[in-house]
């Protein structure tokens, strides 16, 4: 049987990414975690490690409160390997400030403005959660990669506006979206930019693989 996991997530991008890319080596539940995101100060890089604590945290409640609702209830429990990422996109004037969702249209384009024709740094942090034992395994990944961005024109800009391929993105684009064609990726994986850090994916995959050979 495969491995059961919950992507703690409501990307729909991470959801896809990870659908492909494991193939159906494992049943994936997408769940976002309850209550609200901390937000948080100084170097980008650091923010991305405090915003993926909270998470953990958030994630280990959020298991045992699922997990006590099942036992009361009688139902299926909760996946005992549970996935926690954040994904920042750091402002190339800032490094002390990171690009979040946009809100709108306005605040989209601002962001492509301010990425067009330069490079900046995408900071993704993955967390594996594995509940499997007493105390849960507990494995954090932070990576960061180098995007490059076309100049971009009045035309492309509108279209990319006129998609609402910005919405609930980082930065307000996609790298495997409308933006594919206009982005380079210059250094790091491509994952990082789609919202995992690479070597938690590969942490995945050894995990599944453990599971195999022990079934």
């Amino acid at each position: 049987m495969a491995r059961r996991i919950r992507l703690a997530s409501a990307s729909s991008r991470r959801l896809n990414w990870l659908t492909e890319h494991l193939n159906g080596l494992a049943m994936i539940d997408a769940k976002p975690l309850v209550g609200e995101e901390k937000t948080t100060d100084g170097e980008v890089s650091n923010q991305v490690t405090r915003v993926l604590e909270d998470k953990i945290s958030r994630a280990r409640l959020q298991y045992y409160l699922e997990s006590q609702t099942s036992e009361e209830r009688e139902t299926l429990l909760p996946p005992d390997l549970w996935v926690v990422s954040d994904t920042l996109v750091e402002d190339p004037n800032d490094v002390n400030s990171a690009l979040g969702q946009p809100q709108n249209e306005i605040s989209a384009l601002r962001m492509l403005l301010d990425l067009s024709g330069r490079r900046h740094l995408v900071w993704s942090g993955t967390a594996i959660i594995d509940f499997s034992k007493p105390e849960p395994i507990i494995n954090r990944y932070i990576e960061s990669a180098v995007v490059e961005f076309q100049s971009l024109d009045e035309s492309v800009l509108s279209m990319l506006i006129s998609s609402g391929s910005w919405k609930g993105k980082a930065g307000a684009y996609d790298m495997a979206g409308k933006a594919e064609e206009f982005t380079q990726l210059v250094e790091g994986e491509k994952v990082t930019v789609l919202g995992f850090a690479s070597q938690a994916i590969e942490e995945i995959r050894r995990i599944i693989a453990h599971s195999d050979s022990n079934s």
